[in-house]
């Protein structure tokens, strides 16, 4: 049998039978999210559940407030399962999509986005407020986290500002390509490298 969220929060020694019975019966009467209630409850912090998570399943935790997400994502999963499942889109190459969970062992997530996209999902850990704020900021509204790659490109070649014509002097390639974000979106394959230089020297 694959071991849920409580199961292995028990085997953790991090909850307890009874706590976890209290956070099911809670978890009917919201509709919340398990990890939700437990932060909610106190029973255990959102942090330690992601630590133990990422443990035992080898996963990687982030912080979704240093990750742009292109608009291809907000478009690719439809909001009411965002919704329904507390999930994330970040990253795309291939036939491999990356989503942020709070929980990884919803394995019915994970297989509804598989059939859904018709790509290999792969999981990443963040907490299920810091998605919940994501969800609300990017994916119901405008957000200045959410652009086009053009818009990322301007911003990476300084010329979306009024003196652009002089950054882009003070910038040469070198500079743009080894810069953190730079280095981040080519590896999310949002950009790539010759359409840096190319916005870069234009």
């Amino acid at each position: 049998m694959i071991p849920q969220l409580g199961d292995i929060l028990i085997d953790a020694k991090l909850l307890t039978d009874e706590q976890l019975q209290t956070a099911l019966d809670y978890q009917k009467k919201t509709g919340m999210r398990l990890g939700e209630v437990l932060g909610k409850l106190e029973f255990v912090k959102e942090d330690a559940i992601l630590d133990c998570l990422a443990t035992q399943q080898r996963l990687e935790i982030i912080d979704l407030k240093t990750i742009v997400i292109p608009c291809s994502l907000v478009k690719k999963i439809p909001i009411q399962l965002i919704e329904k499942y507390n999930i994330v889109p970040i990253g795309i190459k291939g036939d491999r999509l990356t989503i942020a969970t709070s929980d990884p062992t919803d394995y019915e997530a994970i297989e509804h986005v598989q059939l859904l996209t018709d790509l290999k999902v792969d999981v990443v850990l963040a907490t299920a407020s810091e998605i919940k704020n994501v969800i609300n900021e990017v994916f119901k509204g405008p957000d200045k986290r959410v652009k086009e790659k053009n818009d990322i490109l301007q911003e990476l070649s300084g010329s979306s500002s009024p003196g652009g014509q002089e950054s882009k002097k003070r910038k040469n390639v070198e500079d743009v390509l080894n810069h953190p974000l730079t280095k981040l979106l080519i590896e999310k394959n949002i950009i790539t490298e010759e359409e840096v230089i190319q916005k870069v020297e234009e």
